[in-house]
């Protein structure tokens, strides 16, 4: 098989396992052999012009594939890095204290206790702080704390 060739699949089933197969292999398209003729010359004229081409559901499979490893990719990375600060925000958070609440108990401006919240939503990669709450309760595990903190 020369360098360069691209592969369109034929195949019976539409698995996922058989899909991730074919994928880590490099096809570049996949037909049921259910599939018109049509539908299949479409693929193969696709695949020519240099596109990657399959069913909704196979992409779909894909795609879900991806994320999982991007998943796995993020848990694996290691630690989430937060100073003694945010960790300590993140904690009252958890706790269900909002920004006033939390910037009395720490003889804070609410301004700071803001940009600290902003800080800790971007460093675990949440939308809200309620789903930064919900992290916290399970990867408590996954923050360190470093020694020193840069001022």
């Amino acid at each position: 098989m020369q360098a360069n060739a691209r592969v369109v699949t034929v195949g019976v089933r539409e698995t996922e396992d058989d899909i991730l197969i074919l994928a880590e292999a490099g096809s570049a398209g996949y037909v049921l052999r259910a599939d018109s003729l049509d539908s299949m010359r479409t693929v193969i004229e696709a695949v020519v012009r240099g596109e990657t081409v399959c069913s909704p559901r196979t992409t779909s499979m894909l795609l879900g594939r991806v994320a999982a490893l991007a998943a796995e990719r993020r848990a694996s990375a290691g630690a989430v890095r937060l100073t003694a600060r945010e960790v300590e925000i993140l904690d009252l958070i958890e706790q269900g204290l909002g920004n006033r609440e939390i910037a009395e108990r720490l003889s804070i401006e609410v301004r700071t206790v803001k940009n600290h919240v902003h800080s800790i939503i971007t460093k675990i990669g949440v939308a809200r702080r309620g789903q930064a709450a919900a992290w916290a309760r399970t990867h408590r595990h996954s923050v360190t704390v470093p020694h020193t903190e840069e001022i």
